[in-house]
């Protein structure tokens, strides 16, 4: 249930790329970080950047881990790097426990 509602913001957040890309704007990668409750681990994943999949205990951390791996995920892919935008999107999704 958490994955399509973080489905729906990921296609929101497509076409909000697509009106940035139209205006003339620079565009943001966007990085998807979304709670694992199975495994007890953040992902981090994007459609923008190729070949980002990270995971950690802890959000801090893979913030940290995207921060320091995307440089070279860009320059590896050929994505434009400079003055570039990193957008979190986070979700975690928990049972309320009476």
């Amino acid at each position: 249930m958490a994955y399509a509602s973080f489905q729906k913001r990921k296609s929101k957040n497509s076409k909000r790329k697509e009106l940035l890309k139209i205006k003339g704007r620079k565009m943001n990668y966007t990085v998807n970080l979304l709670w694992d409750p199975d495994a007890s681990v953040w992902v981090a994943t994007s459609d923008d950047i190729k070949g980002l999949v990270l995971e950690s205990g802890s959000l801090d951390v893979l913030i940290e881990r995207v921060l320091m791996t995307v440089p070279d995920l860009l320059k590896l892919n050929n994505q434009p790097l400079e003055h570039a935008k990193i957008v979190f999107l986070t979700e975690r999704v928990d049972e309320v426990c009476a």
